[in-house]
């Protein structure tokens, strides 16, 4: 193996469905990433999810993010050349009591407080003629009628095909085990040897609370 096959503009530590898009746009953007994954594209989190394209319940401070990258779902096979499996059925949030009820319309009141409609009270009747399986004493919920889903190992490897074919370098089968950045580069320890790179990303899904710790900013996980 070549020096130059050990260096890249960026390195990316994790190569699930975040590592693959960051390949994916820094390769639109011209930056050449090194992709390195410890089992293969897919094989943890982002490939056996349940795929939700969701902007139901969530934190408000997320509600902005995921209200565009809803956005960016409805026209996905511009971006990778494959659907991904979407499919826009709406996502609901039940209620089954007086308490869920209150709960819900308070999340509900928040949400137009702040500008946002995407949620909005689905009752009873219209509930059970949607979902006829429900138990019949719920009393209505939350619905996001342009909520969906997608196939989330499918996604993930066609993020991680497009980003190839545009330049990014995946290494599969390689293990980091330690990070350290020296005279303004980053050395990245594998089990097949050292990388370079002047920047890195932390995309390592569950094991990231570890590389962050290496950087001195521990984050629980």
């Amino acid at each position: 193996m070549t020096d130059a096959s050990r260096s890249a503009a960026v390195i990316i530590i994790g190569g699930g469905l975040h590592g693959s898009s960051a390949a994916l746009h820094l390769a639109r953007a011209g930056v050449p990433a090194l992709v390195i994954e410890k089992n293969y594209v897919g094989r943890h989190a982002s490939g056996v999810n349940a795929g939700g394209v969701r902007t139901l319940a969530r934190h408000l401070a997320e509600v902005p993010l995921a209200l565009a990258s809803r956005e960016l779902w409805y026209r996905i096979g511009e971006l990778v050349d494959d659907d991904c499996g979407f499919e826009q059925h709406g996502q609901v949030r039940v209620a089954e009591n007086e308490a869920d009820v209150a709960a819900l319309r308070a999340r509900l009141a928040t949400m137009q407080q702040h500008g946002y409609t995407h949620e909005q009270w689905i009752d009873r009747d219209e509930l059970l003629a949607m979902i006829p399986a429900l138990a019949p004493t719920v009393r209505g919920g939350l619905i996001a009628r342009e909520d969906a889903a997608a196939d989330p190992y499918r996604t993930t490897l066609a993020f991680r095909r497009k980003a190839a074919s545009l330049g990014a370098r995946f290494l599969e089968g390689v293990r980091v085990l330690r990070t350290a950045h020296e005279n303004g580069q980053w050395r990245i320890e594998t089990d097949a040897g050292v990388y370079t790179a002047p920047q890195v990303l932390n995309c390592a899904g569950a094991w990231a609370d570890r590389i962050a710790a290496e950087w001195g900013e521990p984050v629980p996980l």
